[in-house]
């Protein structure tokens, strides 16, 4: 077959070339190769060849083949030299008739060894189908109700699958068949068209109950068929599919009696709704309710009798009597006719009859009569031995022996709550004389433990010829409550802080007790010296203690007293607990002197240092709020700098500024002042920021800062502070332990931990510091800690936050340790 010619990249040579295909091929126009969908690898398909009129590898020889890029490249191979076709390995999944039967093929020839002038030629491959699709039912399974002993289906039941291959033909014609489940053969379909027929009618009660019986459903049972289609290709494959007949049951048996007839004796006092007789009948239906008999008396009950339509028990009614003496007309015997019904509905309902004959035999049936017990109240303390009551009971009888006793399973003690009595027997506290009804005290009673017991009396006539000729009453006892328990406080002690000056109604605390007597009503009182009682006030009822006088802790540091609880019982009882109050101080009391200072005398040549006189001051405050700075005017005409200092000042904020002069040329250091701050400021609190050549601030040192010079001597620390009050019933607090925990690296510094007292080592100093190179003062960080037996990790910097540090600023003072040098050794003037 020719083709047109194709042109590809520029060559230096160009030629003519035609391409035909071998193969299995149709009679069209288009060259048509033919193949199993399921061809193998490597199966041959055709080949194609090519002509070229040119010569040499510009010819024939240099000719090669190649597929060109499509659908169904990836599934074939060509031989680039023979041009052979075959099947490639991609064809996996490619080559399905039932996806596509026709397929496009292109083959490219190329002369000068492919890489010179080209030609195509096009083909169609044509799948030819293969047997390779079973049977596919159209539902996963197929389902119909139908009811027993039906000859037919409800409707026309058919069963339908189709094929995927080629239409028309043996491939796709399917022919049915029931292959499993048909056990009784009462089944048949139409090979052809799938069509389910009934052979023998189903009988429902012939079928193996299965799990619907236990979904509610036991009406219906189920026959599983599997049907199974077949196609007519090569091999031939098949399909099975479950088909599932609901089979209904259909109410077509009655009940049937066990027995012809029933006959029964019942003594004349048979108690109300007690059970005769049970009649029974079967119903061989299947299911329910087909299968559910239901009975009832038909006639002959006279209201005396009852049945259970479930059970078919024969019960006497509640209300009724069987005594003859009590019937009129007198009657002994009674014929019922009891009817069992199934659960079929309306015209369907099945039902059968039976004749019960009940015989009453005539006995010794009155029982006693129990007089009320009532209500006996006594109280909790009554002795042991003593008789509460005497029960009386009756019997219409000729000759009655009645006993008496005490059912103590029925019997139960209930707590002033109401609730009942679980740990002890409180009914055995009480017994009974078995022939004259007495009822005693054989224990000690407690109200605390049962105020009501309720004892269930139970008469009995011993002689009557039947068993259970009784009278049962209830007696209730009620204990009457004796004052014999004292108030118990909820606490052993009290022990609360009130702050000094707190206003007037201030609540400090409050008392709480409880009595096991009904004396509940407890009034509080306080007992101590009259001094203190009048600083605070009682609600007696309440127990609510609040202040209700001036409170001075310099006048009395902790208020003791006692509590004393008491009921409203007589004779009244009471319980005491001490209450300890601890005052709290608070800067209230100006510091004052112990004596008004006089004059004093000192030498005109006296050395400073000298002393001259002392100066005594007391705060009867304590702790920080008792401790005093006293400060010294000198009337010498030096200006004195005063600033106060709050608890909470800003260290940032500079007290004062102090100005001086000096006579030399300020531009010189002979006119530079130095300030230094020489007494008065032992614990660091102060320190000196110089602010130019004539002036300088005085600055409060923060609480967790101190400034001192780098001397030999041993510096004392600032203490720590704790803001929990002392606890005066604990004794001492524990000591407090210093280390160093930040700037000493070097090793330039020792610090006494129980002392709290830095030492400066002045020669590790001068090898490790020098003023020369560190101008800015040397920070120290110290960490308090009451664990006095570890030491604490070293940290980088000081945190301010950070309550348990101090930061010490050490002061490196300038000594004279370099001599002078020239700049130049030798200056020449002019």
């Amino acid at each position: 077959m020719k083709h047109g010619y194709g042109h590809g990249p520029p060559a230096k040579t160009s030629g003519r070339s035609e391409a035909k295909t071998t193969g299995r091929a149709t009679k069209t126009k288009e060259k048509q190769v033919q193949v199993r969908e399921n061809a193998a690898f490597r199966t041959i398909i055709g080949s194609v060849v090519a002509i070229d009129a040119d010569s040499g590898q510009l010819g024939i020889d240099g000719l090669r083949y190649s597929l060109l890029p499509g659908s169904i490249a990836d599934a074939l191979e060509i031989d680039p030299l023979s041009a052979a076709l075959s099947i490639g390995r991609g064809a996996f999944g490619l080559l399905n008739r039932e996806k596509v039967s026709q397929l496009i093929v292109m083959v490219e020839a190329r002369d000068s060894l492919g890489l010179g002038n080209l030609n195509t030629v096009q083909f169609s491959l044509e799948l030819v189908d293969v047997n390779d699709n079973a049977p596919v039912f159209i539902q996963s399974h197929f389902e119909i109700y139908m009811n027993e002993n039906e000859l037919n289906f409800p409707y026309a039941f058919t069963v339908e699958a189709f094929d995927r291959d080629l239409n028309d033909s043996d491939n796709t014609r399917i022919r049915y068949s029931i292959i499993d489940g048909d056990l009784r053969s009462n089944f048949s379909i139409h090979r052809v068209t799938g069509e389910l027929s009934v052979v023998h009618p189903l009988d429902f009660e012939l079928l193996a109950p299965s799990v619907l019986d236990t979904k509610g459903l036991g009406h219906v049972r189920p026959i599983n068929l599997t049907v199974r289609a077949t196609d007519m290709g090569t091999p031939p494959l098949y399909a099975d599919t479950r088909v599932v007949i609901f089979v209904h049951d259909v109410n077509d048996f009655a009940p049937t009696f066990t027995r012809p007839s029933y006959s029964v004796a019942v003594v004349e006092d048979a108690a109300p709704d007690s059970s005769i007789l049970q009649v029974q009948a079967l119903d061989m239906d299947g299911s329910s309710p087909n299968n559910v008999v239901a009975y009832r008396i038909q006639s002959g009950a006279r209201d005396k009798f009852v049945i259970d339509s479930t059970t078919g028990i024969v019960s006497v009614v509640l209300g009724a009597t069987l005594d003859p003496d009590q019937t009129h007309p007198r009657t002994v015997r009674y014929q019922l006719e009891i009817l069992a019904l199934d659960g079929g509905v309306g015209s369907h309902q099945l039902h059968a009859s039976v004749t019960v004959m009940i015989s009453v035999a005539d006995v010794n049936n009155k029982p006693p009569v129990l007089a009320d017990p009532g209500v006996v109240r006594v109280p909790e303390n009554v002795p042991v031995g003593v008789v509460l009551t005497q029960l009386i009971a009756t019997d219409l009888d000729e000759r009655p022996i009645i006993r008496y006793w005490i059912d103590h399973a029925a019997s139960e003690g209930r707590n002033e709550m109401g609730f009942l009595v679980r740990d002890e027997n409180v009914t055995s506290w009480f017994e009974i004389n078995t022939n004259d009804g007495r009822i005693r005290v054989v224990r000690q009673m407690d109200r605390e433990k049962a105020e009501t017991i309720r004892l269930a009396i139970r008469a009995e006539d011993v002689a009557a010829a039947t068993i259970g000729q009784t009278a049962s009453g209830t007696m209730t006892i009620i204990l009457e409550d004796v004052n014999d328990h004292d108030p118990i406080f909820i606490q052993p002690f009290y022990r609360r802080s009130v702050a000094e000056n707190s206003k007037r109604g201030a609540a400090i605390l409050t008392l709480s007790a409880d009595d096991a007597d009904l004396n509940r009503s407890i009034t509080y009182s306080l007992d101590g010296p009259a001094e203190l009682l009048e600083l605070i006030h009682l609600n007696s009822e309440t127990g609510e203690v609040v202040v209700s006088g001036k409170i001075d802790r310099e006048r009395f540091a902790w208020i003791n007293l006692t509590a004393k609880a008491s009921d409203s019982g007589m004779p009244r009882r009471s319980s005491f607990v001490p209450v300890f109050i601890q005052v709290l101080d608070e800067n209230d009391n100006n510091p004052q002197f112990a004596s008004v200072p006089s004059n004093f005398s000192v030498r005109e040549n006296s050395p400073p240092g000298t002393v001259i006189g002392t100066v005594q001051t007391f705060d009867v405050d304590v702790g920080d709020f008792g401790n005093i700075v006293q400060v010294m005017d000198e009337n010498d005409e030096t200006p004195v700098f005063e600033a106060r200092v709050l608890e909470l000042h800003d260290a940032r904020v500079p007290l004062t500024t102090i100005h001086a002069s000096d006579r030399d040329d300020p531009t010189t250091p002979n006119g530079h002042i130095g300030f230094s701050i020489q007494e008065g400021n032992e614990k660091g609190l102060f320190r000196v920021n110089i602010s130019d050549h004539s002036s300088a601030k005085l600055s409060a040192v923060q609480g967790s800062e101190c400034e001192h010079d780098a001397s030999n001597e041993a510096i004392q620390l600032p203490e720590t502070v704790d803001l929990d009050e002392p606890d005066e019933l604990l004794g001492a607090r524990d000591p407090v332990c210093y280390y160093i925990v930040g700037g000493n690296h070097q090793g330039a510094f020792s610090l006494d931990r129980i002392q709290h007292t830095l030492t400066v080592l002045l020669d590790t100093v001068e090898k490790t510091l020098d003023r020369k190179e560190q101008a800015s003062p040397h920070i120290i960080v110290v960490r308090a800690s009451e664990n006095c037996d570890l030491d604490p990790e070293v940290i980088d910097s000081f945190d301010p936050a950070d309550d348990s540090l101090l930061k010490v600023v050490v002061n490196l003072r300038d000594i004279n340790d370099n001599p002078p040098t020239f700049e130049r050794s030798i200056t020449a003037i002019p």
